[in-house]
């Protein structure tokens, strides 16, 4: 049901429209069980293809409801991972992440440190605005996904991100 939530969201043409199927779903019930299960299996085989736009445009505004960053994060993972998104959508999309990277208050930084798979800051609770189950699978992406620790144990990076 949250998968069909998450594709139902992403399916909205105008930024209006996507920003309030985003505001409903913040409204419902159990939203913490809900969200930590939704960010759990964002590694699992769950993809959406759609162009990014609409929702990287939305990721890229500033909100009061710093939980937005969190469902468009949610959207935008699963459009990276689909084999059907062409280069230039995807091309489109890192842009616009390396720009809320640059630009973007403290959580947006974190959700687009996360989608381009570089160190994301660690953000209290409070500041995300989520509950405490989503909070802990957040803490578990970004360890996941954290760069691996520089020194003689861990080998040397290279370009590619293949140790030598």
């Amino acid at each position: 049901m949250a998968e069909y939530t998450l594709r139902l969201i992403s399916s909205q043409r105008e930024l209006v429209a996507y920003d309030s199927t985003v505001d409903d779903l913040l409204t419902v019930e159990e939203l913490d069980f809900l969200l930590s299960g939704l960010v759990s299996r964002s590694f699992a085989e769950t993809d959406l293809t759609r162009s990014p736009d609409i929702i990287t445009e939305h990721f890229s505004k500033k909100w009061n409801d710093q939980r937005k960053y969190l469902v468009d994060w949610l959207i935008i993972v699963r459009i990276l991972r689909s084999q059907g998104l062409d280069r230039a959508s995807r091309d489109r999309c890192n842009r616009r992440l390396k720009w809320v990277m640059r630009k973007g208050n403290a959580v947006q930084k974190f959700y687009s440190g996360l989608l381009l798979k570089r160190k994301a800051e660690r953000q209290s609770m409070a500041r995300l605005r989520v509950g405490p189950l989503t909070y802990e699978s957040l803490q578990d992406v970004a360890r996941l996904q954290s760069p691996p620790k520089e020194g003689p144990e861990a080998g040397v990076q290279v370009a590619s991100g293949a140790k030598s």
